[in-house]
Parts: C-alpha cells; structure tokens; sequence
C-alpha cells in the first residue's frame, strides 16, 4: 500500500499503489498523466515537503536517492525549523478555503490511507453515464434534536460496478443496489475538494451483510407476530363456499392483474372483482397495501388477493414489514397471497390465509373452491339421494313386515271378534228372550193398568160433561130471549147494573135472532 515517488527534471513522478491514495494525490496538487501512467506534481521545494511528509506516512519515500539528497527534511537538531501548519504561508497565520480543503485531504488521506468497509443504507439511487450515484446514509440518535439522516455522497465507477458484476454476479449486485437497502461497502474516503464535501468512492460490496442483515429484521417480526399469536390468526379464518366477490390488490397495468383476472374470465368465473390499485414496489407498498385490505373488507368482499409479478428478494422486502403483517393480521376477511417469488416466502405470505407462487395459480385456487364446493353439493345430493333410497327400500320392507303382521294380527283379531261375538250374540238372545218374556208380562200387566186407568179417565170425563150440559143449560140465554128477555152489552162487556152506563152511551142489545145499537137518553135507577 506504500506510494513513493521520483524527482524528475520540472516534476516529481508519483509511483507505487497510488489508486486507494488518489484523492489525497490530487489534494497535494497532483495530476495524473493517461499517457506514461503516472501522477505528476510541479518540482518546487514547497511541493517535494508535502509530498515526501505524505509518502513517508504511507510507508514510501522518493527513489533517486542522489536528487532526495536535496530534500530539507525536519530532524531533532533545535537549531532546525520543524515544518507545522504556518511553515507553508509564511505572509499569514490564517488558511484560504482552498488551502483549508488541502490540508483537510492530506490529513483526511493519513487518517484512511487504504479502503474501509463503512456500513449504511442507500437513499436516492440515480445512475448517469458515468457512474451510479446515491447517498449512504444513516438515522441520527434518539438523542439527536433533528430526525434527519447522517448522509455521504457515494460514487460508484462504471469500470468498478463492471469488476463487482464479475466477482458477485450482476443479478445478485443489482438486487443490493436499490433505495433503501442496508448495505455493507468498500470505500475509499475521500473529501471533495470543489464542494469541501466528505465523499466516498465505492471498491466493493458485501452481499451476505444484506441478506444477514434482511434475514435477521424478517426473523425478529416473525418472531414478535409469533408471540402474539398474528401469524394464525388470518389462517384461522373460513373462507366461504362460494367466494363470488374478491378483492385484488395489485398494481393497475400490471401483469400480474391481468394474468389474475384473464384466468378467471377464461373458466367463466360469474362473481365480481373489486381491484383497489397500489404501488406493489418501493416504501409507498407499506401504505398502499394496509390500505388496500381496509378498503376491501370494509366492501364486504369475500377474499382479498394481493398479488405481484415475482421479482428478486430485495424488490419484495417491502412485503415483510411490520405494517403489511399487522394490516394481513387485523383482516376480518381471508387474504391470499401471490407475491410471485418462488424461492423465499416473505413474511406477507407466511401469515395469510393461504399462499399461492404466482397470480395465475391464486385464481386457480378460487376457481378450485368452486369446483370443490360443486363437487362437495353432487356428492351430498349422491349421498342424500343414497340415503333417500336405502330409507325408501327400508320402509317398504317394514311396510311388508308390518303389513304381513297386521294382515295375522287383523285375522287373529277378527277370529276372536267373531268368536266372542258369537258367544255375546248367543248371551244375547239368551237374555233377550228371558227379558222379552218378563216385559211382556210386564206390558200386559201395565195394559190391564192403563185400560183400568184410561176407563177411568173416560168415565170422569163424561161426568164432567153432563155437568157442563147442565150448567150450559142454566146460562144459556137463549129461553129467556125466547120469552123476549135481552143481554145489553158495552164493547163486547155485558152490562149489568145502571151504574155501568151513563146518558148518552151507546150500547149494544141482543136479540134472539140478532142484535141492535141503542142510545141511553136517560136512566132511573130504582
């Protein structure tokens, strides 16, 4: 790692492991020449100080032992001057902000002589021409005022990103690369001198760092919803027979949307889709999807779907975050999950109700709920018709059983009726006999009665007649008529006294051949 360097002629020529040192190369006003190869500074005594303070402290120093002869160098002797921070500006005690710059890449280039391994996460990924670009950042303390991020310019070369591809893969180098990935970098610090900006230049990447570092976030939150007991409850839930209204979270133009629903449409799926559009990418996928699954079960669908077209286990990190897993908990309503990644589950789909690898086969499963559900009712109707037939055959035999024992039981029956029928006929006439000779001596006995009385009666009668002839006779007026006797009467009231009349009444006379009207003029009352 020692840099050293030769005095030729108008400039020192700066050789050794120079690439790791660059920057503190250029601070001390150094420029490399592409066509001999090598870094060149002007030869002047102020220069070949710097420069051979900077190659002694990465363990190097000048080559031409002959021309180093000529180099001032401090020793211990007191009548000598040691070379300090005012030796180089002898006018003033006080830096330009050039010369602070200087000053802060040389010592910066003493403090990280070589590359360090500097730890953080990735924040405004862009790539140019030139290179990829991005700040490595890092949050404050708890302890820290502001809650922005500790931030550094980082660079990555073309020509180093080519190197990293070869020796990690690109596919593997590609999936680290992205906003918000914790990473573990080889870096060369270095301080921008334009700007007066620390910056780093990146040399290589440590791919296990971020797996280790994924695999063990995704772990803790597993293990936090397991102890809770979040990672059964969405399992726990009955999906319903008939699924006719799903719910798809899902990005809109998507790929994924439109193998999901094009699958259904293709069996004649006859229910309905509610799609609710989210990023399925990125930090907005930890509000999007919460979202999402609220807004669904709020429109009382029957399943939600969320679903994506695969991607690298970077791109779905997004889905084992604590407020995925806590939005798939807390659902009322089954989620299935298709995020698509056919290698590593993520915590999104070990918590669902159900996890399917691709959009297609989460259709096809609620296609085959369906047919399940179809082939369960033929077999119940089978069964039940089974059923209906076994009852029917059983019944028919008890009804032979039962109708050959009643045909014996009604005969049995009937020969004992008629037996004791029989018998109670023969009692019958027995006692009727006896009782229809004592009646009809009975009846005799009561006819004499009844003629004796009857007789009597008779006889009564005509008595009491002759004696209403003779009372008849004694008030029939009629002789006394004959003798030119009358009856006066009053409305039908026969009048016997004067005082029943009065002067001018009018009363009725009867005669023995009919009656007459008579006017009372006048009245003697004897």
């Amino acid at each position: 790692m020692s840099v050293h360097y030769r005095i030729i002629d108008q400039y020192l020529a700066i050789v050794g492991h120079t690439y790791p040192h660059k920057e503190g190369i250029k601070a001390l006003g150094a420029r490399f020449d592409r066509n001999e190869k090598i870094w060149k500074l002007d030869n002047n005594e102020q220069n070949l100080r710097e420069l051979e303070n900077f190659c002694q402290q990465l363990g190097g120093g000048c080559l031409n032992q002959d021309s180093a002869a000529k180099v001032t160098r401090p020793t211990n002797n007191v009548t000598q001057s040691p070379i300090d921070a005012t030796s180089s500006f002898p006018e003033s005690d006080s830096f330009s902000v050039s010369q602070l710059v200087s000053k802060a890449q040389l010592a910066l280039s003493s403090a990280f002589p070589g590359a360090i391994w500097v730890v953080g996460e990735i924040q405004n990924l862009s790539q140019r021409g030139s290179g990829t670009f991005f700040a490595l950042a890092e949050e404050k303390s708890k302890k820290s005022h502001s809650n922005a991020t500790i931030n550094i310019n980082s660079t990555l070369w073309n020509n180093t990103l080519i190197h990293i591809h070869k020796k990690h893969s690109k596919g593997h180098v590609e999936e680290l690369l992205a906003d918000g990935m914790k990473v573990r970098l080889l870096c060369q610090v270095s301080l921008y001198k334009d700007r007066g900006q620390l910056s780093l230049n990146v040399l290589d990447i440590d791919p296990s760092f971020t797996k280790g570092a994924l695999a063990l976030a995704r772990e803790a939150l597993l293990k936090e919803l397991r102890q809770k007991g979040l990672d059964r409850v969405n399992k726990a839930l009955t999906l319903t027979k008939f699924p006719f209204k799903i719910g798809l979270i899902s990005a809109d133009n998507s790929r994924a949307k439109s193998d999901f629903i094009d699958q259904l449409q293709s069996y004649g799926f006859c229910g309905q889709v509610v799609f609710f559009d989210a990023r399925m990418q990125g930090d907005q996928v930890t509000v999007d999807v919460p979202l999402g699954v609220k807004a669904l079960s709020d429109n009382q669908c029957d399943i939600i779907v969320i679903t994506r077209g695969g991607g690298s286990a970077a791109d779905l990190r997004w889905f084992d975050s604590k407020e995925v897993a806590l939005a798939i908990a807390n659902s009322q309503v089954p989620i299935l999950a298709a995020i698509g990644h056919h290698e590593d589950v993520c915590i999104a789909e070990e918590i669902s109700f159900r996890r399917e690898k691709t959009p297609t086969a989460a259709a096809d499963f609620i296609l085959t709920t369906f047919s399940n559900t179809k082939q369960y009712i033929e077999q119940l109707a089978s069964n039940i018709i089974n059923l209906i037939d076994q009852n029917i055959d059983q019944q028919r035999a008890n009804g032979l059983r039962l109708r050959n024992r009643l045909q014996s039981t009604a005969i049995q029956s009937l020969t004992q009726r008629q037996t004791s029928l029989q018998q109670a006929s023969h009692n019958i006439a027995v006692k009727a006999s006896s009782r229809i000779v004592g009646d009809l001596s009975l009846l005799e006995r009561k006819n004499s009665q009844l003629k004796q009385v009857i007789q009597r009666f008779i006889d009564e009668r005509e008595r009491h007649q002759l004696l209403l002839e003779k009372k008849l006779i004694t008030v029939d007026p009629s002789p006394w008529l004959k003798k030119g006797w009358t009856q006066i009467y009053r409305q039908k009231k026969l009048i016997k006294s004067l005082h029943e009349i009065e002067v001018n009444d009018h009363v009725n006379a009867r005669m023995l051949d009919g009656t007459m009207q008579l006017k009372v003029t006048n009245k003697e009352v004897r």
